[in-house]
């Protein structure tokens, strides 16, 4: 008991050196607390008729847990970011349900695979939906202002292809709302002019040429940002997913731009 005592009298001296994360985070190693941000795998297999093929699918998770025995979360982002991982999550397997009545855990993730796969049998032997395949990830990351949410994830459901999706979603600290492009921009139109030169030399377009003359598919002809980006090797990059802006065999677009060129204009 002394030695605890002892730890947290260290660890209030040293609140001013840190952040109150990594104080939990110490704390928490101490006694043997949840981690804030549990992570792991959710993966169940469908098995065709005779059992001698089979499909895999896969959760790679992230999400924040309760610190207290009460089951309440300690921060109000904390409850932002894990319904939005549900609400996601949800999307690949309709049949999980979307609200949950507790605290998230690892069997909610366990359940989305076991509901998306569905083992063959004779009566559904011709629609061979034992060939699903979903594949999912969540991580977070965050710095003293926000955290962003990655979600990336591919399925297969029948049909010529498969359909994915990269997302990139940033949650207030202060009050767990969703954060859009406008709240980390200055000068919202000379963003809009940088990004189109970039968008433009990336394809190799004139100035002059419309902006949908290639193949695109941007509203008005006129070429507009999302609020799908994230921040990495000293760039900001925009995510179009297939479909946003360009036929599915376009795939995913990026748009990079050097953060040099931002100066006065994104802040991050």
């Amino acid at each position: 008991m002394k030695q605890l005592l002892l730890y947290f009298v260290a660890a209030t001296l040293l609140v001013g050196c840190g952040t109150t994360e990594d104080l939990i985070d110490d704390v928490s190693d101490e006694l043997n607390l949840p981690d804030r941000i549990a992570s792991g795998r959710a993966k169940a297999y469908a098995y065709n008729l005779d059992r001698s093929d089979s499909t895999a699918s896969i959760i790679d998770y992230q999400y924040y847990t309760p610190q207290f025995s009460s089951g309440v979360m300690d921060s109000i982002f904390k409850d932002s970011v894990n319904v939005r991982i549900v609400e996601i999550a949800a999307m690949q397997s309709p049949d999980t349900e979307t609200v949950l009545l507790g605290p998230l855990t690892d069997y909610y993730f366990e359940r989305v695979v076991d509901d998306f796969t569905v083992d063959e049998t004779e009566e559904d032997e011709d629609y061979e939906m034992w060939r699903w395949q979903m594949e999912a990830g969540f991580d977070i990351s965050e710095t003293n202002e926000y955290v962003c949410l990655s979600s990336h994830g591919w399925a297969y459901t029948g049909g010529a292809h498969g359909n994915g999706y990269s997302y990139y979603e940033y949650f207030s600290k202060e009050d767990g709302s969703i954060m859009l492009l406008e709240d980390f921009t200055l000068d919202m139109e000379a963003l809009l002019t940088v990004a189109e030169k970039y968008f433009r030399d990336e394809h190799e377009m004139e100035p002059s040429t419309p902006i949908n003359e290639p193949g695109f598919w941007f509203g008005n002809d006129t070429f507009h940002l999302n609020d799908n980006f994230y921040f990495s090797g000293g760039k900001m990059i925009f995510v179009y997913n297939a479909y946003e802006i360009a036929p599915y065999a376009a795939g995913v677009i990026d748009l990079q731009i050097p953060l040099s060129e931002l100066e006065g204009i994104v802040k991050h």
